[in-house]
């Protein structure tokens, strides 16, 4: 059986949501590098050769949290030690487990955003993908629904052509609502058609964790897109997807979101697999489900899952 290391944050924890890449660095935390000041080396100058591991994450941590007691009825229980710092930062790692933030765990970018996705793409430029976007540059004007944001850099250090993607422009649910948001985007990148494929998720309800799905888009060159189409709609509402391909098999990794009187709080990481990128889906069945929560890899509240390959 296939190992992946999943990473993700307990609910109404640190509120650390990551991606880890691959890159070439040497003397992490050194200052002989040319973006010393972040405590992290040029993929491109590297002295030692060591492959480390880049981590992309915010930090929140909230004030309080909604329970549901054994009668059906919610409670809004309060939390200590609020905090919310709304943008990138990075952390390295030479094993994937145990991690350094850099800049002294401080933000890496004056950006407001929430859960980073950073990739590098085939063009040798990374593609940051986040919640947000509303103050960066618009691509068709104005009214166009809900957004995310998208940024490059050469560097990791100095940030480009940061805009935002009305990724659901258009799309109406069956009752001619439009949706209310764009949560958690990633990419991937289809190597049988060489195109960018982005996933998110959307909501046409009051709030963005009700009755969520999973969509996609394809885009070639960051600046037109496809059409949005649901890429996974489970019977619960699903938020936070990360997806994997190895083999080809691809691996979609998700964070189920209940939270009513009927169902409890199912708040926890599930994992749906496909023989094809756009799949259909299916939940998987098997030893990572084995509790009593129904199909669920992780038993407690979580999010901001990641899985990566080691």
């Amino acid at each position: 059986m296939r190992i992946f290391s999943c990473i993700f944050a307990q609910f109404c924890g640190s509120g650390i949501f990551l991606f880890a890449a691959g890159v070439q660095a040497a003397d992490p935390l050194g200052t002989n590098s040319p973006v010393s000041t972040l405590g992290i080396s040029s993929p491109t100058n590297s002295q030692s050769g060591q492959a480390v591991w880049l981590f992309a994450y915010f930090r929140q941590r909230y004030d309080s949290r909604v329970e549901v007691d054994a009668q059906g009825h919610t409670h809004n229980v309060p939390l200590p030690d609020p905090m919310q710092v709304e943008q990138l930062h990075l952390a390295l790692s030479t094993d994937g487990r145990h991690w350094t933030p850099l800049n002294h765990n401080r933000p890496v970018w004056n950006h407001w955003l929430r859960d980073p996705f950073l990739q590098r793409g085939p063009d040798g430029l990374w593609h940051l993908v986040a919640t947000g976007g509303g103050s960066a540059r618009r691509t068709n004007g104005t009214n166009v629904g809900p957004v995310c944001l998208h940024a490059v850099s050469r560097d990791l250090v100095n940030w480009e052509d940061a805009r935002s993607l009305p990724l659901m422009e258009g799309v109406r649910d069956e009752a001619g609502r439009s949706p209310r948001n764009i949560w958690a985007p990633e990419w991937i990148l289809d190597r049988n058609t060489g195109e960018y494929v982005l996933l998110w998720s959307s909501s046409f309800e009051d709030a963005g964790w009700k009755h969520s799905r999973l969509w996609f888009a394809r885009t070639r060159d960051w600046q037109t897109f496809t059409p949005a189409k649901v890429l996974f709609a489970p019977s619960y509402s699903a938020i936070d997807g990360t997806l994997l391909e190895h083999d080809g098999a691809y691996f979609l990794f998700h964070k189920e979101e209940e939270f009513a009187a009927a169902t409890g709080e199912r708040r926890a990481i599930r994992l749906a697999t496909a023989d094809r990128l756009e799949g259909p889906y299916r939940v998987f069945d098997g030893p990572l489900n084995h509790d009593h929560r129904r199909a669920q890899c992780h038993a407690r509240p979580a999010e901001g899952r990641l899985a990566f390959d080691v």
